[in-house]
């Protein structure tokens, strides 16, 4: 079998473009997605706890947070946990590229960092305010492995690809507790924090 360091970005081949199995590139993307946040809440000197499952499924199992619904990822703060329809995200890699899944990943990921500083208990915040700041944390860990050369040309319009395709409708209202934020605020939202940072990401 081939070892992993002879798979291109996010499990590519770079001798024949092939992408890897979806298992494959979830679980690299797991790997970096995990270890970028250890080392920022380390610098912070904040305690870091990486989720406690993290779990594909691809028919509809409970969670501590309700059914797991098909064509759906998610972070669950009952249990601490991330899952995710494996069919989903392998969709997501053979219509929108291999950087699609990766993002929907880092976006459960930003609700799980949003869980370990509190924010996610804050009664007072709408769910369109925590769910693009998952988004623009995203775009932070994205800059970071851009500079350490894991994004390849065209991966970043794979995100904004996907970005797009999940916006609400614009009929949708802000205060709507489903309300994830139109296409545009989504997209503005990942390429404030890949642009600008932490910082671009709070709440105020």
């Amino acid at each position: 079998p081939r070892e992993p360091e002879d798979k291109g970005l996010w499990g590519t081949d770079p001798r024949d473009g092939c992408p890897g199995t979806i298992d494959d590139l979830i679980g690299l993307a797991r790997m970096d997605i995990d270890s970028f946040w250890e080392a920022q809440f380390d610098f912070e000197d904040i305690l870091y706890d990486p989720p406690i499952t993290f779990e594909a499924y691809d028919t509809e199992i409970e969670t501590a947070c309700g059914p797991a619904l098909l064509n759906n990822a998610f972070y669950c703060s009952a249990a601490h946990s991330i899952y995710y329809d494996s069919a989903f995200l392998n969709d997501q890699l053979e219509t929108n590229g291999d950087f699609a899944p990766v993002l929907i990943i880092a976006h459960e990921w930003g609700h799980l960092v949003q869980s370990l500083l509190g924010i996610l208990g804050d009664e007072e915040l709408l769910t369109i305010q925590t769910e693009l700041q998952a988004d623009c944390l995203a775009g932070v860990w994205a800059a970071d492995a851009n500079q350490r050369e894991m994004l390849q040309e065209g991966d970043f319009d794979e995100g904004i690809i996907a970005l797009f395709n999940v916006g609400d409708t614009r009929d949708t209202p802000f205060f709507d507790p489903s309300a994830h934020g139109t296409s545009g605020q989504r997209i503005d939202s990942f390429k404030d924090g890949f642009e600008a940072g932490l910082d671009a990401c709070t709440l105020d």
